[in-house]
């Protein structure tokens, strides 16, 4: 169980540092994604939408988890605690 546990731990912290990057590169810029940009635009009304449902979703975690979307750009959390 604690294999499981901080191996999976261990895999997501791996994922996030290798996609963190400067907020100053063009690569991090919505627009350099226009589909994800047309999307969310479609779904939520505009970017600042997004990040206010993205915040409160991530302000309902209990203890540690994540919060993921699906192919639909629907928000779900998912804790972490076994």
């Amino acid at each position: 169980m604690h294999s499981k546990f901080n191996g999976g731990g261990h895999i997501n912290h791996s994922l996030f540092w290798a996609n963190l990057a400067p907020a100053n590169l063009s690569r991090t810029n919505l627009e350099s994604a226009p589909k994800l940009a047309g999307a969310i635009s479609a779904k939520y009304g505009s970017y600042d939408e997004f990040k206010g449902e993205f915040t409160s979703v991530l302000l309902g975690l209990q203890g540690s988890g994540f919060v993921r979307k699906n192919s639909s750009l629907v928000l779900t959390s998912v804790g972490s605690e076994f």
